[in-house]
């Protein structure tokens, strides 16, 4: 299921990409530009999906037929770009409703575009790096990520004596880097485009004369 997902996640980002590097109309605008560059990153994202498990180390599953350098090479590149998407999204939520909120054009922000596609990759590329370090990457059920091998280990007890269970790869504290370095960051970056848009739709509502027409001329131009 993971596969076929990605397929068809893989197959509307090649529509979209080609759609925009096509027309010079939309090339021109900042608004597909960002999502040109979210496209991308959802394209390596889907690849990396359908790696999946057949970057694990070969004997770890039937469908393995990686090593630890490939199986840390997938986690790595699957968590700058699971966090990049995201932040695109978050950057496009934020421009769209300071552009109708203040009746300008998203055109006026092409100032910061350069900083908003060099920092969605800041925090995702130091956490990779960090994890990479720890040898935090490892097999889980559908392909690689931050994990720590055997599962379960370091954060829980033995049944027999209050112990931890030693790691044998990655580090022992991995509840709390998932909670730090997956759990946080997904909290706060699908919140802020679903906050900021539900205000977006509350200052539409308090337009009642503007058209679609209208709110696309401050959004996508």
């Amino acid at each position: 299921m993971p596969r076929f997902s990605a397929l068809v996640s893989l197959w509307c980002a090649i529509l979209l990409i080609t759609s925009i590097l096509r027309s010079k109309y939309y090339r021109n605008r900042i608004y597909h530009r960002i999502n040109l560059g979210c496209g991308l990153n959802i394209i390596l994202l889907c690849v990396l999906k359908l790696w999946g498990s057949a970057a694990e180390p070969t004997n770890n599953n039937i469908w393995a037929r990686g090593t630890i350098a490939t199986c840390s090479i997938s986690g790595f590149l699957h968590h700058i770009a699971i966090f990049i998407i995201p932040q695109y999204y978050c950057a496009l939520s934020l421009l769209s409703y300071a552009a109708f909120r203040n009746k300008i054009r998203l055109s006026n922000f092409c100032r910061i575009e350069k900083w908003i596609h060099i920092g969605v990759y800041v925090f995702p590329l130091a956490a990779a790096t960090y994890l990479l370090t720890l040898r935090a990457f490892n097999p889980t059920i559908h392909g690689c990520s931050l994990a720590s091998i055997p599962v379960g280990c370091g954060d829980e007890t033995t049944d027999d004596e209050e112990e931890e269970l030693p790691c044998d790869r990655g580090p022992n504290n991995i509840s709390q880097l998932q909670w730090l370095f997956w759990g946080l960051p997904s909290l706060l970056f699908f919140s802020i485009p679903t906050v900021v848009l539900f205000l977006l739709c509350v200052e539409v509502k308090k337009n009642k004369g503007t058209t679609t027409k209208h709110i696309a001329l401050h959004i996508a131009s």
